[in-house]
């Protein structure tokens, strides 16, 4: 099933659910305006608030650093306090009752959302769908991490440019080498021009389960030399074919292949991560066995991939990355 389509039937199931739950809790406390068009309302409103609040502190970007604990937990006690007093006011001007009331009504209401959470995590998260933020710049331009903007020297587009986290020390390695980059429009990399001193956001992606993985297909799985750790990666060649990198392009049983119209502009290259590759090379093609999968990263220069490490085994793969949600203006369905 299709990614947004099952997120779509949570969302809704899970509003209604909430919706019938304030309504019946704002009539057990005799609320004036306890009706279903009013619940329906005031979860509307409040899950509009909410939107607008993640919104508002993405853009703000607060980073508090986890030794000062104290300060954490201020915060987000504070965040709660008011987070209760605003939803408690919206539930009290709709349904028309006392404060007191509306808070135990809203309380009532968040029973449904617990379950959900539960079911989340112990369901739809481990069998189901599950979300990412990406940390690294391996499938750039396509999917990104933490990262800063330059000037492609090519066509003069923005060019993405790898970065560590703004409060992390290893940003001073970063700001040693060569600044090099992949653009976002005409997928060259290459050595960027004029970058921008602020640290951008990393994407945030949705993984399906439930999908069966297709040649091009960006797959999350688990890393073969440590399982605890999960990458994502473009699915290129599958089992008993043989593979080999050359002329930056992916060569399946000696036929070149034509990659997506998206990523046409893309070139494979015979490094991993600035190191010769050590599988699937023009000299030495690969021949995959049984349950062995070849991935790629698309910022080929700057990724550790299968010619690094070699296969994925089927068992490590987790699924198909469908949809990037975060930021909004690189919304994308891939699947």
């Amino acid at each position: 099933m299709s990614t947004v389509l099952l997120l779509l039937f949570f969302l809704v199931v899970n509003f209604l659910l909430v919706v019938v739950s304030l309504w019946l809790a704002g009539r057990w406390l005799k609320a004036k305006g306890a009706t279903l068009a009013r619940a329906t309302a005031a979860t509307l409103t409040i899950w509009l608030v909410n939107v607008v609040a993640l919104v508002v502190l993405n853009r703000i970007e607060i980073r508090l650093r986890p030794e000062k604990l104290v300060v954490v937990l201020a915060v987000a006690a504070g965040v709660i306090i008011v987070q209760i007093l605003v939803y408690a006011k919206i539930v009290e001007w709709i349904l028309r009752t006392t404060l007191p009331r509306a808070v135990l009504a809203w309380l009532i209401s968040m029973i449904p959302g617990a379950l959900a959470l539960a079911l989340v995590f112990f369901v739809i998260k481990p069998h189901v769908v599950e979300a990412f933020v990406i940390p690294t710049n391996s499938m750039a331009p396509t999917l990104i991490g933490w990262h800063q903007i330059g000037v492609c020297p090519h066509c003069g587009k923005a060019m993405i440019v790898p970065s560590a986290p703004p409060d992390d020390p290893a940003r001073d390695f970063f700001r040693e080498r060569e600044p090099l980059g992949i653009c976002e429009h005409c997928l060259q990399a290459g050595q960027a021009r004029d970058v921008s001193a602020k640290v951008e956001n990393p994407d945030r992606m949705i993984c399906n389960k439930l999908l069966t993985p297709r040649r091009w297909d960006l797959i999350v799985f688990r890393y073969p030399r440590n399982p605890e750790l999960k990458y994502v990666a473009r699915l290129v060649a599958f089992p008993g074919e043989e593979i080999a990198i050359k002329d930056g392009a992916v060569w399946i049983n000696q036929v070149k292949q034509e990659p997506p119209e998206a990523i046409a502009g893309l070139r494979f290259e015979t490094e991993a991560g600035g190191m010769p590759a050590g599988f699937a090379t023009a000299e030495q093609p690969l021949r995959l066995q049984d349950g062995e999968h070849f991935v790629l990263g698309d910022f080929s220069l700057n990724s550790s991939d299968s010619r690094d490490w070699g296969p994925v085994p089927a068992a490590n793969i987790e699924g198909v990355a469908s949809v990037r949600y975060w930021p909004p203006s690189r919304w994308r369905i891939w699947r």
